[in-house]
């Protein structure tokens, strides 16, 4: 396969991986927010489409450099929003990088597939949505960590405990799925490397370490119960949440749900996921 770079543009987060002589780089990220406000204006806010297209150039710009060519691809956010064309437009005049806007059935399978490699079950929790797959299932949810923060501070409720209750509510309207057999299920997103990252107590991102991570539903209530002790100052000095601090209860609310709706009590983690799966499936 030909050398590429990869721009993964997420609903919370830009990532950024090149494949050369069949490896993946580690992978870069940039937290721009695409998905910031989208619940309650339908839009991509302007502070976030700026800081986005400035990372986008930079990428592009990188790869271009070393001689290789940058795909890119978008997620819910830019799925979802109203001015989704202002900002595609915007994107291939400013860096001249066309987006593949995937649907969600693609993100999913793309996600799925660069995991897993088509074997047991995907849950892929992003900032805007959120996708689980079996062999014979696949779905695509509108809710992520920062629409979930969206929602919970929409209601006007200060304590973290009150908002989890009326967001799993909302929870059970958007997230219905039928009985499923399969029980071996992969995490990948942001969420859920950082729910690891936090029960390993890493300081820095170990891919090696994340890959294969048995995450129990126990550790992640206990992970819920220490953040939620703590406000947005003290967790934001934690070195997994620097950019994540004020949306992971949110994100972790939702595989905690998610696990019990599927009667999971574990799940692996993988830093695979949608990137390889793009990069590999998705690009003719």
């Amino acid at each position: 396969m030909e050398n590429k770079a990869i721009i993964d543009i997420g609903s919370n987060s830009i990532r950024y991986s090149e494949f050369i002589d069949g490896k993946f780089s580690k992978k870069e990220v940039y937290t721009t927010r695409l998905a910031s406000g989208i619940v309650r204006t339908g839009e991509l806010c302007p502070e976030s489409v700026n800081k986005s297209i400035d990372v986008i150039k930079m990428l592009a710009q990188k790869a271009r450099n070393k001689g290789l060519k940058p795909f890119a691809y978008a997620t819910s956010a830019v799925r979802d929003a109203k001015n989704k064309e202002e900002f595609l437009n915007r994107v291939k005049h400013e860096t001249s990088v066309e987006i593949d806007v995937l649907s969600g059935e693609n993100e999913a399978k793309y996600a799925y597939l660069g995991a897993t490699d088509g074997l047991g079950g995907l849950i892929d929790i992003g900032g805007g949505s959120t996708q689980i797959i079996t062999d014979d299932f696949r779905v695509s949810f509108p809710m992520g960590c920062v629409r979930g923060k969206d929602f919970c501070c929409s209601l006007g409720l200060d304590d973290f405990a009150s908002q989890r209750k009326e967001f799993e509510k909302e929870l059970e309207k958007i997230i219905v799925i039928p009985e499923l057999s399969q029980k071996h299920f992969t995490g990948v997103g942001g969420t859920i490397t950082t729910l690891a990252m936090i029960a390993q107590n890493m300081k820095e991102y170990e891919p090696d370490m994340i890959t294969g991570y048995r995450l129990t539903l126990d550790k992640i209530e206990e992970i819920i119960s220490s953040l939620d002790s703590m406000g947005d100052d003290k967790r934001a000095i934690i070195p997994a949440l620097k950019d994540r601090y004020d949306v992971i209860l949110y994100g972790a609310s939702i595989i905690a749900f998610e696990m019990k709706l599927l009667s999971l009590d574990f799940i692996y983690v993988s830093d695979r996921d949608g990137l390889e799966g793009y990069c590999l499936y998705g690009i003719n």
